[in-house]
């Protein structure tokens, strides 16, 4: 996994990263992390989304309201 870039939210961090999907496939992401998440075990989700223009940033808030909230 590579971390391009964080940013702090309310109880979280937001990270922009990449990994190995397949050996030479690479998958980006925007992994959401608790800020209390080395303190007790956390569940995680995973947010599916269409290949839009928008990508992953459809099914967050990152830009504006979520077009499909779960």
């Amino acid at each position: 996994m590579r971390v391009h870039s964080q940013a702090d939210g309310d109880g979280f961090t937001r990270l922009s990263i990449d990994f190995a999907a397949e050996k030479k496939d690479r998958l980006p992401a925007l992994l959401y992390r608790p800020k209390t998440a080395r303190l007790a075990k956390r569940p995680a989700i995973l947010a599916l989304h269409p290949t839009s223009p928008l990508g992953k940033h459809r099914v967050t808030k990152k830009r504006g309201r979520p077009q499909n909230p779960a």
